[in-house]
Protein backbone atom coordinates (compact mmCIF):
# COMPACT_ATOMS: atom_id res chain seq x y z
CA UNK A 1 0.00 0.00 0.00
CA UNK A 2 2.78 2.44 0.90
CA UNK A 3 6.10 2.81 -0.86
CA UNK A 4 8.90 3.79 1.50
CA UNK A 5 12.15 5.14 0.11
CA UNK A 6 15.40 6.74 1.17
CA UNK A 7 17.80 9.15 -0.48
CA UNK A 8 19.21 7.60 -3.62
CA UNK A 9 15.88 5.95 -4.53
CA UNK A 10 13.80 9.10 -4.78
CA UNK A 11 12.11 8.19 -8.06
CA UNK A 12 11.65 4.43 -7.94
CA UNK A 13 9.40 2.60 -10.36
CA UNK A 14 6.20 2.13 -8.42
CA UNK A 15 3.11 0.12 -9.32
CA UNK A 16 0.91 1.84 -6.74
CA UNK A 17 -1.35 4.83 -7.37
CA UNK A 18 -0.08 6.71 -4.32
CA UNK A 19 3.39 6.94 -2.79
CA UNK A 20 4.29 7.90 0.77
CA UNK A 21 7.95 8.87 0.87
CA UNK A 22 9.64 8.80 4.27
CA UNK A 23 13.32 8.79 5.13
CA UNK A 24 15.12 6.29 7.34
CA UNK A 25 15.08 8.68 10.32
CA UNK A 26 11.35 9.38 10.03
CA UNK A 27 8.19 7.62 11.23
CA UNK A 28 4.51 8.47 10.97
CA UNK A 29 2.39 9.30 14.00
CA UNK A 30 -0.52 6.96 14.69
CA UNK A 31 -3.20 9.49 13.66
CA UNK A 32 -1.61 10.00 10.23
CA UNK A 33 -2.16 6.44 8.96
CA UNK A 34 -6.01 6.47 9.03
CA UNK A 35 -6.01 9.97 7.53
CA UNK A 36 -3.87 8.78 4.62
CA UNK A 37 -6.14 5.77 4.07
CA UNK A 38 -9.17 8.08 3.99
CA UNK A 39 -7.58 10.32 1.38
CA UNK A 40 -6.64 7.32 -0.77
CA UNK A 41 -10.27 6.16 -0.76
CA UNK A 42 -11.64 9.55 -1.77
CA UNK A 43 -12.30 10.44 -5.40
CA UNK A 44 -11.22 14.05 -4.96
CA UNK A 45 -8.99 15.46 -7.69
CA UNK A 46 -5.88 16.00 -5.55
CA UNK A 47 -2.35 15.25 -6.72
CA UNK A 48 -0.60 15.33 -3.36
CA UNK A 49 -0.64 16.27 0.30
CA UNK A 50 1.77 18.15 2.51
CA UNK A 51 2.48 16.69 5.94
CA UNK A 52 3.77 18.60 8.95
CA UNK A 53 6.99 17.26 10.43
CA UNK A 54 7.94 17.28 14.10
CA UNK A 55 11.71 17.55 14.37
CA UNK A 56 13.21 15.89 17.44
CA UNK A 57 16.46 17.39 18.74
CA UNK A 58 18.09 15.14 21.32
CA UNK A 59 14.74 13.46 21.84
CA UNK A 60 12.65 16.63 22.28
CA UNK A 61 10.30 18.20 19.75
CA UNK A 62 11.57 21.68 18.89
CA UNK A 63 9.22 24.21 17.35
CA UNK A 64 11.61 27.16 16.95
CA UNK A 65 14.55 27.69 14.54
CA UNK A 66 12.11 27.41 11.62
CA UNK A 67 11.54 23.71 12.45
CA UNK A 68 7.76 23.82 12.72
CA UNK A 69 5.39 23.36 11.02
CA UNK A 70 8.04 22.22 8.47
CA UNK A 71 5.56 21.14 5.78
CA UNK A 72 6.84 18.26 3.63
CA UNK A 73 5.22 17.14 0.37
CA UNK A 74 5.61 13.39 0.84
CA UNK A 75 2.26 11.80 -0.08
CA UNK A 76 1.39 12.09 -3.76
CA UNK A 77 0.06 10.33 -6.84
CA UNK A 78 2.81 8.32 -8.48
CA UNK A 79 1.77 9.33 -12.00
CA UNK A 80 2.15 13.06 -11.29
CA UNK A 81 4.93 13.54 -8.75
CA UNK A 82 8.65 13.27 -9.42
CA UNK A 83 11.54 14.31 -7.21
CA UNK A 84 13.64 17.22 -8.46
CA UNK A 85 17.15 16.52 -9.72
CA UNK A 86 18.99 17.74 -6.62
CA UNK A 87 21.50 15.83 -4.55
CA UNK A 88 20.29 17.43 -1.32
CA UNK A 89 17.02 19.09 -0.26
CA UNK A 90 15.13 17.72 -3.25
CA UNK A 91 11.43 18.52 -3.60
CA UNK A 92 8.48 16.98 -5.46
CA UNK A 93 7.60 18.49 -8.82
CA UNK A 94 4.75 18.06 -11.30
CA UNK A 95 1.79 18.35 -8.90
CA UNK A 96 -1.03 20.77 -9.64
CA UNK A 97 -3.52 20.38 -6.77
CA UNK A 98 -1.88 20.01 -3.36
CA UNK A 99 -3.61 20.02 0.03
CA UNK A 100 -2.56 19.51 3.63
CA UNK A 101 -3.02 16.68 6.10
CA UNK A 102 -3.62 17.10 9.84
CA UNK A 103 -1.24 14.35 11.02
CA UNK A 104 2.51 14.50 11.50
CA UNK A 105 5.73 12.83 10.53
CA UNK A 106 8.25 12.36 13.34
CA UNK A 107 11.82 13.20 12.34
CA UNK A 108 14.74 12.22 14.57
CA UNK A 109 16.72 15.21 13.33
CA UNK A 110 19.57 15.12 15.83
CA UNK A 111 20.44 12.24 18.16
CA UNK A 112 24.24 12.32 18.01
CA UNK A 113 26.65 15.14 17.21
CA UNK A 114 29.23 12.60 16.03
CA UNK A 115 26.77 11.00 13.59
CA UNK A 116 25.64 14.43 12.37
CA UNK A 117 29.21 15.61 11.74
CA UNK A 118 30.12 12.36 9.99
CA UNK A 119 27.12 12.49 7.67
CA UNK A 120 27.66 16.17 6.96
CA UNK A 121 31.38 15.79 6.17
CA UNK A 122 30.99 12.66 4.03
CA UNK A 123 27.72 13.42 2.25
CA UNK A 124 25.84 16.68 2.68
CA UNK A 125 28.79 19.05 2.36
CA UNK A 126 29.82 17.51 -0.96
CA UNK A 127 26.25 17.43 -2.23
CA UNK A 128 25.79 21.10 -1.33
CA UNK A 129 29.00 22.03 -3.15
CA UNK A 130 27.89 20.09 -6.23
CA UNK A 131 24.63 22.05 -6.24
CA UNK A 132 26.52 25.35 -5.93
CA UNK A 133 28.77 24.35 -8.83
CA UNK A 134 25.75 23.44 -10.99
CA UNK A 135 24.47 26.99 -10.46
CA UNK A 136 27.84 28.49 -11.31
CA UNK A 137 28.49 29.81 -7.80
CA UNK A 138 32.04 30.77 -6.85
CA UNK A 139 33.56 31.23 -3.41
CA UNK A 140 33.35 34.76 -1.93
CA UNK A 141 34.56 36.22 1.37
CA UNK A 142 30.98 37.27 2.06
CA UNK A 143 29.92 33.62 2.19
CA UNK A 144 32.25 32.78 5.10
CA UNK A 145 31.88 36.04 7.03
CA UNK A 146 28.58 37.91 6.77
CA UNK A 147 26.48 34.95 5.63
CA UNK A 148 27.09 32.66 8.64
CA UNK A 149 26.72 35.55 11.08
CA UNK A 150 23.40 36.51 9.49
CA UNK A 151 22.25 32.89 9.56
CA UNK A 152 22.98 32.56 13.28
CA UNK A 153 21.21 35.82 14.13
CA UNK A 154 18.15 34.97 12.05
CA UNK A 155 17.76 31.46 13.48
CA UNK A 156 18.48 32.43 17.07
CA UNK A 157 16.51 35.67 17.29
CA UNK A 158 14.04 35.89 14.38
CA UNK A 159 13.15 32.18 14.36
CA UNK A 160 13.09 32.00 18.16
CA UNK A 161 16.00 29.66 18.82
CA UNK A 162 16.55 31.38 22.17
CA UNK A 163 13.28 29.82 23.38
CA UNK A 164 14.76 26.30 23.14
CA UNK A 165 17.68 26.87 25.54
CA UNK A 166 20.92 25.21 24.47
CA UNK A 167 19.11 23.19 21.78
CA UNK A 168 18.12 26.42 20.03
CA UNK A 169 21.58 27.92 20.46
CA UNK A 170 23.22 24.81 19.04
CA UNK A 171 20.78 24.61 16.09
CA UNK A 172 21.40 28.25 15.20
CA UNK A 173 25.15 27.74 15.47
CA UNK A 174 24.91 24.51 13.44
CA UNK A 175 23.12 26.31 10.60
CA UNK A 176 25.90 28.90 10.50
CA UNK A 177 28.60 26.19 10.70
CA UNK A 178 26.87 24.24 7.90
CA UNK A 179 27.13 27.29 5.67
CA UNK A 180 30.77 28.07 6.56
CA UNK A 181 31.92 24.52 5.94
CA UNK A 182 30.01 24.22 2.67
CA UNK A 183 31.70 27.32 1.28
CA UNK A 184 35.06 26.27 2.73
CA UNK A 185 34.66 23.02 0.80
CA UNK A 186 33.84 25.04 -2.33
CA UNK A 187 37.04 27.06 -1.77
CA UNK A 188 39.01 23.82 -1.42
CA UNK A 189 37.49 22.47 -4.64
CA UNK A 190 38.43 25.65 -6.52
CA UNK A 191 42.02 25.41 -5.23
CA UNK A 192 42.33 21.82 -6.43
CA UNK A 193 40.93 22.77 -9.83
CA UNK A 194 43.41 25.63 -10.21
CA UNK A 195 40.64 28.22 -10.15
CA UNK A 196 42.38 30.25 -7.45
CA UNK A 197 45.76 30.50 -5.74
Amino acid sequence: MFRIGILGRRNPDCRFVWVLQIDADETIETDLRPEILERMAEKENVDGYRIRRKNLIWGRWCTSCNLYPDWQLRFFRTAQGRWSDREVHAHVEGLNVVKQLRGHLLHRDLDSIQAELTQFSTQFMNWEVNELRKRGRRWRWLDVTARPLAIFLVYYFCYGGYREGFRGFFLSLWRAFYSVMTYARLYEYELKQGLRE
